[in-house]
């Protein structure tokens, strides 16, 4: 009932079953990017993830001072995380997809903050618990099964291939979220 009535958790919700099925693709990418691409080998993983630390902590900074607007950040965030990850699945330079890490970290970084922030408005606190951990037994889940579809996939298939195919996803997924949020929200206005 609670879903149903809010047009923002649904459009979460939506984001929370769909994003897990390509950020498997991602994260399995990171060291495959760093050791067969960019020959970087263990002080490329490290550098990037480090990259991602980074970028999640000016995040943290960020966030923080957003009030308005959160869900519009948080599709946004994700279609700049598509973008990203398809500039980084066409960069010959280390430094720069480090950097490029270093802003999809910090772009999904605000837009993670924004959906628990807005999670938290409008679920009611008896309920938050159980919101929080669906989305999070979901997540997970469907992250794992991403995880291991990303490296049976990497089997046959070239990584900047799987990592452009992926960015394009997450600006797809941002897309047909602000798409219902922008159809859902007219039909509510008439």
């Amino acid at each position: 009932m609670v879903i149903g009535g809010s047009l923002t958790l649904q459009v979460i919700f939506g984001y929370e079953l769909l994003v897990p099925l390509l950020n498997g693709l991602d994260n399995v990418l990171i060291s495959v990017y760093a050791i067969q691409v960019f020959h970087a080998g263990d002080i490329g993983v490290g550098a990037f993830y480090a990259a991602l630390g980074i970028g999640l902590s000016l995040s943290f900074f960020t966030s923080r001072y957003l009030k308005k607007g959160l869900l519009i950040v948080a599709i946004g965030g994700l279609l700049l995380e598509g973008v990203l990850l398809m500039g980084i699945s066409v960069s010959n330079h280390f430094a720069v997809a480090f950097m490029l890490y270093i802003l999809l970290s910090f772009a999904g970084g605000t837009g993670n903050a924004c959906l628990d922030t807005l999670v938290m408005q409008e679920t009611p606190s008896a309920m938050q618990p159980f919101v929080f951990g669906l989305l999070s037994a979901v997540g997970n889940t469907l992250l794992g099964l991403s995880m291991l579809f990303a490296g049976w996939l990497l089997e046959g298939v070239e990584p900047r291939m799987v990592g452009f195919a992926g960015g394009a996803g997450f600006a797809i997924v941002a897309l047909l979220l602000a798409g219902y949020a922008g159809v859902r929200s007219k039909k509510k206005r008439t």
